[in-house]
C-alpha cells in the first residue's frame, strides 16, 4: 500500500455522481440500487439524485453490509488494513412475501472504491443466488440484470473478477486512479481540517504539469478492432469505418448525410446511408444491437433498381468486419441470438469459421419494404457472409408483418455476432485444428 492520502471531500464526490450519472441513465437505467455498507450509501443516495427522471418515482436504495477492512488497531496506523475474507454483517430480506424481491430488476450495487474487487465480487455472487433462488420460487425466468458504481476505481491489479458482460456494459467509475490510500469524508474527525486538505490538494493537481490520465483497467493486450474501406465501382461508390468494440470512429472527411439512422451516444457512434431507407434502417440496427459504431456512405446506380448498392454495401461491409476482426483468436468463435419484434420472432446462430456459407429463411411475402426489394434480403445477408468469412443460419420462425419479419432477423442477428466475436480473455485459435483460415 502506498505511503501518500489522497483527501475526497463531500463536493468532490458530489461532482463524481453528477458526471457518471449521464453515463448510467444511457446505458443502463437502474430501478433499485444496493449500497455497500455506509461508504456505499451516501453516493448512492447523492447518486439517486441525478438518475431521478421526470414524473418517476425516486429509485428504492437498500443496503447491506460487507467487512473486508479490519481494524489492527496497530500504534501509529490509524488506517485499517484490507483483510483476506469477507464477511456479512447485513443483508437483504428475502423471506417474507413483502421481502425485497430482484427478480427482473436493473440493480445497480454501489460502492466508495473498488480496490482489490472482492467485496464487489462477493456482493454479485451471493446476490445473484438470491436472485436464482426467488426466480426458482415464484417459477418465471431470471432476468435480472446487476451493474455497479463506485466512486474511484484502482488501477491495480485486482484479486477477483466480475462477469465480462457486466464489466463491459455495467461498470462505471466516477473516476480512475492510482494506489493511494483514499480518505473519504464520512471517515473524518474533524471535516473542515479534511475538507481543506481536499481543496489543496485538488489545486495542487490542478497547477501540477499534466500527466498521462488514468485509464480503466482493460484485459492485457486489449487492441480495438476496427478499420476503414473503401470499395470502388462503376456501380457504386462506399466508404465504411467500422469499430467492433464501439467507441470513436476512424473517420472519413465529411459525414453521412441521413437522420433516421444515425445515432450517437457515449458508447456508439452510427451513421448510415445508403440511399435506401430501409436498409439503412438494418445496418443501424444490425450495428446498434451488436456493439458496433459503424458508418456507411454509399453512392449507387438507384435509379436502375436497389441490386448493386444492396449488394455491395453488404459486401464492403463484411469485408470491413474482417479486417476489423483479425486473426480469429481469443474470441467465443460460435454465436446464436433470438430477437422478437412485435408478432415476429427470428433466430440466427453464426460460425466465424473463415468457410463463408449463408442459410436464411425469412418467408417474406411482400415485392418491397420501402425502396428496398424483399429478393434482396437473403441476398444481402448472403453477401455480408460471403465477405465476412463467416457461417451464417437466420430464420424467421413467426410473423405477420414483413417488416417486423426482416427486422427481428437483423437484430437476432447482431445478437448472435456478438456473442461470438466476445473475447474470452485468452489468445488460442477456437479450433481443434489450431487454425481457422
Amino acid at each position: 500500500m502506498a505511503d501518500t492520502k489522497t483527501y475526497v471531500s463531500y463536493d468532490q464526490i458530489h461532482e463524481l455522481c453528477q458526471q457518471t450519472a449521464k453515463d448510467i441513465l444511457e446505458k443502463f437505467r437502474p430501478d433499485l440500487i444496493i449500497a455497500i455498507g455506509g461508504g456505499g450509501f451516501i453516493p448512492a443516495r447523492m447518486l439517486r439524485t441525478f438518475l431521478k427522471r421526470e414524473g418517476a418515482k425516486n429509485i428504492p436504495i437498500q443496503a447491506i453490509g460487507l467487512s473486508l477492512y479490519e481494524d489492527m488497531n496497530v500504534a501509529g496506523h490509524e488506517e485499517d488494513m484490507i483483510g483476506k475474507e469477507v464477511v456479512r454483517t447485513q443483508w437483504l430480506d428475502f423471506s417474507s412475501l413483502h421481502g425485497t424481491n430482484l427478480v427482473g430488476k436493473r440493480v445497480l450495487i454501489v460502492d466508495e472504491v473498488d480496490d482489490t474487487r472482492t467485496t464487489l465480487h462477493y456482493a454479485v455472487r451471493e446476490l445473484q443466488k438470491d436472485v436464482t433462488e426467488q426466480a426458482k420460487k415464484l417459477g418465471v425466468a431470471d432476468e435480472t440484470k446487476f451493474g455497479i458504481f463506485v466512486v474511484h476505481n484502482k488501477n491495480k491489479e485486482k484479486r477477483a473478477e466480475l462477469p465480462e458482460e457486466l464489466m463491459k456494459e455495467r461498470y462505471f467509475a466516477g473516476e480512475h486512479v492510482g494506489d493511494a490510500w483514499i480518505c473519504y469524508p464520512w471517515e473524518a474527525m474533524e471535516i473542515r481540517d479534511h475538507t481543506k486538505k481536499a481543496d489543496a490538494q485538488a489545486a495542487a493537481a490542478a497547477a501540477a504539469p499534466p500527466a498521462p490520465a488514468a485509464a480503466p483497467a482493460q484485459d492485457e493486450g486489449f487492441v480495438k478492432r476496427e478499420c476503414t474501406l473503401t470499395r470502388d465501382t462503376n456501380e457504386t461508390k462506399i466508404k465504411v469505418a467500422l469499430s467492433l468494440d464501439g467507441g470513436n470512429l476512424p473517420s472519413f472527411d465529411g459525414a453521412a448525410n441521413t437522420e433516421h439512422a444515425t445515432q450517437v451516444t457515449g458508447a456508439q457512434s452510427i451513421s448510415v446511408n445508403t440511399g435506401i431507407g430501409f436498409l439503412d434502417h438494418m445496418y443501424h440496427a444490425l450495428a446498434k444491437h451488436g456493439g458496433w459504431s459503424l458508418f456507411i456512405e454509399a453512392h449507387g446506380d438507384i435509379h436502375i433498381d436497389d441490386h448493386h448498392t444492396a449488394e455491395d454495401t453488404a459486401l464492403a461491409l463484411g469485408a470491413a468486419f474482417k479486417k476489423a476482426l483479425g486473426p480469429i483468436k481469443g474470441v467465443r468463435r460460435f454465436g446464436s441470438g433470438f430477437a422478437p419484434l412485435d408478432e415476429a420472432l427470428s433466430r440466427a446462430v453464426v460460425d466465424l469459421s473463415n468457410r463463408p456459407y449463408c442459410v436464411s429463411d425469412l418467408n417474406l411475402r411482400r415485392e418491397k419494404v420501402g425502396a428496398l426489394s424483399c429478393e434482396m434480403i437473403p441476398h444481402v445477408l448472403e453477401s455480408f457472409a460471403l465477405a465476412a468469412g463467416v457461417t451464417m443460419h437466420v430464420d424467421c420462425l413467426r410473423g405477420e408483418n414483413d417488416h417486423h419479419r426482416i427486422e427481428s432477423a437483423f437484430k437476432a442477428l447482431a445478437v448472435a455476432i456478438k456473442e461470438a466475436i466476445s473475447r474470452t480473455g485468452g489468445n488460442d485459435v477456437p479450433s481443434t485444428k489450431g487454425v481457422l483460415s
